[in-house]
């Protein structure tokens, strides 16, 4: 784990006892939710599928992308640790990992 600002986000999220999980994020409003419906082609399923599979084998990084045909939709995927946040996160994505909010 590194230390500094992770460290403090790890303390606090222990110390909120938050449950660590799915984080779901809308980009547009910069708030969270809870429950989404997920409507894809059959070709988008597959590039989901394949962009999930690079990340679990850390092949990707720790993120990827999938858009629509005309790239006018994007869904962001995200694995992390909660014990050890990449540095790199966005302030607004560490917030939501560590307090859900």
């Amino acid at each position: 784990m590194e230390s500094g600002k992770n460290r403090g986000l790890y303390i606090q999220m222990m110390s909120l006892k938050t449950e660590v999980g799915m984080r779901i994020l809308d980009n547009d409003s910069n708030k969270k939710v809870d429950d989404i419906t997920l409507c894809l082609t059959q070709d988008e399923a597959q590039e989901l599928r394949d962009t999930l599979e690079a990340l679990l084998e850390k092949s990707q990084g720790n993120h990827g992308h999938i858009s629509d045909y005309e790239a006018h939709k994007e869904l962001n995927l995200l694995i992390y640790d909660p014990l050890n946040l990449d540095s790199s996160l966005q302030e607004r994505v560490k917030k939501l990992i560590v307090q859900d909010v």
